[in-house]
């Protein structure tokens, strides 16, 4: 399994519609192939701080997941908030034994 961890930071004044925008990925994201989570969550110490947190069975999943209408939606109106930072980290997991 792949995980994603990927950090937004806007400025306090835009964290309602950062958040509206998380919304529209979020839901369409959850329903693709090869999604085992897709989660936001913002910082409750800095306003405009948000994470998300993604699982996938694969590259290749996440690889289509980048070339979505709704992905493509996100990275448009995250554009246009003007988003101060973003910083991802990726990482291969492998299920535990029983």
């Amino acid at each position: 399994m792949l995980i994603v961890a990927v950090e937004f930071q806007v400025t306090p004044d835009k964290r309602p519609a950062f958040a509206a925008l998380a919304r529209v990925l979020e839901g369409p994201t959850r329903q693709e192939d090869g999604c085992r989570f897709f989660e936001f969550w913002s910082d409750l110490d800095e306003t405009g701080r948000f994470l998300v947190f993604e699982g996938w069975e694969s590259m290749a999943h996440l690889e289509v997941h980048r070339e979505t209408a709704h992905v493509a939606a996100f990275k448009s109106g995250a554009t246009a908030l003007g988003i101060e930072s973003m910083e991802a980290q990726r990482w291969t997991a492998t299920e535990p034994e029983d």
